[in-house]
């Protein structure tokens, strides 16, 4: 047993972003679909900017057995980096500065784009995701360890929100600035579903 958990702990990790080691998985993906194919791999350090990778990301956490499902929807939304009061204050702070923030009317007025093209602030107003606001990760199904448990499970864990609901704005009738993704994934002892809300201010 000591024997098995030293080796386990000698065992050395493959890093897919070196090009030595991207040279023969690209290889092998090049036979295997008869077509020459090119990896573009990024290591992601903020899966919670988008929603889809976030919600790709909890699925395949959640496949593994050793992973409690509480503790994974508990990180995926805990360990989002999302903008302290701290932070909002400063930024609220630096706009009322004079010449510390340019307004959209300036940039408009010293663009080369003209006064007949689309104006800066529409163009601001349709960014969505100018910075992430709050993060509600779902995920319901079979989620229990055991063989023989017939009930399905459901974790919830959201942060940046300030009530029970989703922490995006309402602006009349629609929700603005949010983006939402569904996931599913099985298990060996059944499927389940994950959702991701990430809302943008």
């Amino acid at each position: 047993m000591a024997a098995r958990t030293a080796q386990r702990g000698t065992r050395s990790t493959v890093n897919l972003l070196d090009p030595t080691h991207q040279a023969g998985l690209q290889s092998l993906l090049t036979k295997l679909y008869n077509k020459p194919v090119e990896l573009n791999l990024i290591k992601l350090r903020r899966p919670h900017l988008d929603a889809d990778i976030l919600s790709s990301y909890v699925t395949q956490r959640l496949l593994d057995r050793a992973l409690g499902p509480r503790r994974v929807i508990r990180d995926a939304a805990w360990k989002s980096g999302l903008p302290t009061p701290r932070v909002v204050t400063e930024l609220q702070q630096a706009k009322r500065v004079p010449g510390r923030m340019i307004s959209s009317d300036a940039l408009e007025k010293n663009s080369s784009f003209g006064p007949m093209r689309t104006q800066t602030s529409e163009i601001l107003r349709g960014l969505k995701m100018s910075q992430v606001s709050s993060v509600k990760v779902e995920a319901a199904g079979r989620l229990s360890k055991r063989m023989t448990a017939n009930r399905a499970q459901k974790k919830v864990a959201r942060r940046g929100a300030n009530g029970k609901g989703p922490g995006y704005m309402v602006r009349g009738f629609r929700k603005a600035h949010v983006s939402v993704s569904q996931r599913a994934g099985k298990r060996r002892i059944g499927s389940y579903g994950v959702r991701v809300d990430v809302g943008h201010s």
